[in-house]
């Protein structure tokens, strides 16, 4: 009776084998959590046996257990090299590194995230954001309340209840110069989507790339000087071109359009690099080319000697398209010492301009203008001239959702959730305080310190802030609308305004109502509304 059972122990538990290993999955955790519950359940059933001292039946049972792990190892082990192989079959070499970037990401932990859905219940979740979300506002309210206000540059209308607004004689001539070019770049940073972009947001049809370009850009073909339309993974579209009337050289760089680049935008980690060290990598032969033109446009300063921290899919597209472009650009100021360069792009092409504006800052007399820049420079880089000019103007449209995202604030907010969900107390504290001030400004001044003390507080121990939070780069911009900020164009009694603002304004991931609205960062957005404004100018210098 007793070799029956026995009999029967096998053949259940290779049955349990058997199935397994027909379900051949990655995730070897998963299959060996699996198998152990399984034979958990068998030693249940069996149990009989083994509290009649049956060793027979345990070492069966334990050597089932180390077969169990055995296969799973083995599963596990072969599953991840089968993926590799698909990988390396599917897709390109590059492509397959960042994936292989990507899974790292995802499996390591020293990026600072908690993992709240699996050390909490949902319903500890649901109420701590809530928590949070509140606690939040009423930061936000009293941040903007004692925050010192950027500097209006222009409105496009003239209000007279508007006190902080200046009036169109009170702008600075620097400053006119200053809308007039982001109109003009944030057209350009556009153009390098495409005609399909320009044809799905304008409804306007172009008989390919470089024809939209040349009409477009009303230039001649020959100064079309590079253009490169089809993505790669960490190498984005881009085109540069030779600007006769501006006396520039122009590289623009798209923005994120296909998989390649949903792939380079998730390569995400904030990578350590140098600007002097990457600019020493190029080519002695050509620096040493450029030195006998006898441009004295070209500057080889080397005053970056510091580390940085970048947006690591952005910074290897910037080292790509050096790779690619130096050699074009570096004969064009050559032949051209009056001509300088600017790079330009939207979104992660804003973000891969700024990277790339910092690796040539040494090397080239260049200036970078970007729109719905990405999260891109920690506030270790130096965008700044021995002067105190930026060498970057960033552009962001009120409510970008991409302008306060990035893996260190990811960590940011899942460590101030996790804490909210460990302390029960605290979440109750803030629901019974917020509950009598929906709209976040009823409350006493005095309240409204305490919620910023709070919130401080519950955010201080959570991330470095020079380790792992990046920030949109440069002197920073914000474009604001006084309707409700939605939609994919400026109606036309909508007031809009340009004013400068800090980066302390992106320090936080803030949960709140329109957190998603991507129609904030669609290109022509950006397009539309310094267009506004120079027209505004414009009419006013007429008049």
């Amino acid at each position: 009776m007793r070799k029956g059972k026995e009999k029967q122990q096998i053949v259940l538990i290779f049955l349990i084998l058997s199935n397994l290993c027909c379900r051949v999955k990655s995730e070897g955790n998963f299959l060996k959590n699996t198998l152990q519950n399984q034979i958990n359940f068998i030693n249940s059933a069996f149990s009989v046996s083994a509290t009649r001292e049956d060793s027979n039946s345990s070492t069966l049972f334990d050597d089932a257990y180390n077969a169990a792990n055995l296969i799973s190892d083995s599963i596990r082990d072969k599953g991840e090299k089968l993926f590799d192989l698909l990988l390396a079959t599917l897709i390109s070499e590059e492509s397959n590194k960042a994936v292989k970037t990507i899974r790292k990401i995802l499996q390591r932990g020293d990026h600072g995230m908690v993992d709240i859905f699996e050390n909490y219940k949902p319903r500890e979740i649901v109420l701590s954001i809530l928590a949070l979300s509140r606690l939040q506002g009423f930061y936000t309210t009293y941040y903007n309340n004692h925050k010192s206000k950027g500097e209006i540059l222009i409105s496009s209308t003239d209000d007279d209840d508007d006190d902080e607004s200046p009036s169109i004689s009170d702008i600075k001539e620097v400053d006119k110069k200053l809308i007039l070019d982001l109109a003009h770049y944030a057209f350009l940073a556009n153009l390098a989507y495409g005609w399909k972009v320009r044809f799905a947001l304008y409804g306007r049809l172009s008989l390919g790339n470089l024809k939209m370009l040349k009409r477009r850009a009303n230039i001649n073909m020959e100064d079309v000087l590079q253009a490169n339309w089809v993505a790669k993974t960490h190498l984005p579209a881009y085109f540069i071109v030779r600007d006769r009337k501006r006396k520039e050289i122009v590289l623009a760089i798209r923005g994120t359009f296909s998989a390649h680049d949903v792939l380079t935008d998730l390569c995400c980690r904030a990578e350590e690099f140098t600007p002097t060290i990457e600019s020493d990598d190029d080519d002695d032969d050509e620096e040493e080319e450029i030195n006998k033109s006898g441009s004295s446009s070209l500057r080889f300063l080397r005053s970056n000697n510091y580390v940085g921290k970048a947006h690591q899919g952005m910074l290897k597209s910037a080292r790509e398209i050096a790779k690619m472009s130096k050699s074009i650009i570096s004969r064009e100021l050559a032949l051209n010492p009056s001509y300088k360069l600017v790079l330009t792009g939207h979104s992660m092409g804003g973000g891969t301009a700024a990277v790339l504006g910092m690796i040539w800052q040494d090397t080239f007399p260049v200036r970078v203008y970007t729109f719905g820049p990405p999260c891109a420079l920690s506030r270790k880089c130096k965008t700044t001239t021995k002067k105190k000019n930026s060498i970057i103007i960033s552009v962001i449209h009120e409510g970008d959702p991409f302008s306060t995202l990035s893996l260190g604030h990811l960590a940011d907010l899942s460590t101030a959730i996790s804490k909210l969900c460990q302390d029960e107390r605290l979440r109750n504290e803030i629901f019974i305080k917020t509950l009598s001030s929906p709209d976040h400004r009823e409350n006493a001044n005095g309240d409204l310190r305490t919620f910023y003390s709070l919130f401080k507080r519950l955010q201080s121990s959570s991330v470095d802030d020079h380790d792992l939070i990046l920030y949109p780069p440069g002197e920073l911009l914000l474009l604001t609308n006084n309707g409700n900020g939605g939609g994919y164009i400026f109606n036309n009694d909508e007031a809009v305004k340009l004013r400068r603002t800090s980066y302390k304004d992106f320090r936080f991931l803030l949960i709140q109502r329109g957190m998603f609205d991507l129609s904030r960062h669609i290109p022509n957005r950006y397009e539309i509304g310094l267009n506004k404004l120079k027209d505004t100018l414009q009419k006013k210098d007429r008049n």
